[in-house]
């Protein structure tokens, strides 16, 4: 599955953005719409991210390695993205080499975890598309979204492509 980014990502929250407590976890997600026609998945997503400091200096752009993940249950199927606002053009050279800048600790504990003497975070706004080849999906919720960085996850939205809502988890 192939997800693409519809909209610039944008930085600052809004009225669906959710919030975050330091300490007590570390991505939040919402989904303000859910529009469903054609073939066609679009749905509007907020998220904050709060995550420990030792784990957000690991990256030049902590904001671009967060991966967003759609599981669609209707097709078998699932895609990925990274959070990289393409619509921006950088300077050549000014982003050249990878994004992270070491790797964490191995082995990795089954969840990251939320001690820390200090946080990093931001917001993401961004509007995102997929396609669903079903007319009309059987399973309610249709598709699961959330997202990921290293062993941090956020909460899960189901979308329930019928009524066009988001459900989380």
């Amino acid at each position: 599955m192939e997800l693409t980014l519809k909209s610039p990502i944008g930085f600052f929250p809004d009225a669906g953005s959710p919030e975050v407590e330091a300490g007590k976890e570390a991505i939040r997600l919402t989904i303000s719409r859910v529009a469903f026609a054609q073939g066609q998945v679009e749905i509007d997503l907020a998220a904050l991210f709060y995550l420990p400091i030792a784990v957000a200096d690991r990256y030049h752009h902590v904001e671009e390695a967060l991966v967003l993940v759609v599981n669609d249950l209707e097709q078998a199927d699932a895609g990925a993205i990274l959070m990289v606002n393409t619509f921006i053009e950088y300077p050549a050279g000014s982003r050249d080499g990878p994004n992270q800048i070491e790797e964490p600790a191995l082995p990795m504990p089954g969840r990251g975890s939320l001690v820390s003497e200090g946080f990093r975070g931001s917001w993401l706004n961004v509007t995102v598309g997929f396609p669903c080849a079903s007319p009309i999906p059987r399973y309610r919720p249709s598709a699961w979204v959330y997202l990921v960085l290293e062993n941090y996850v956020s909460n899960v939205v189901g979308l329930d492509l019928v009524s066009k809502t988001a459900v989380s988890f």
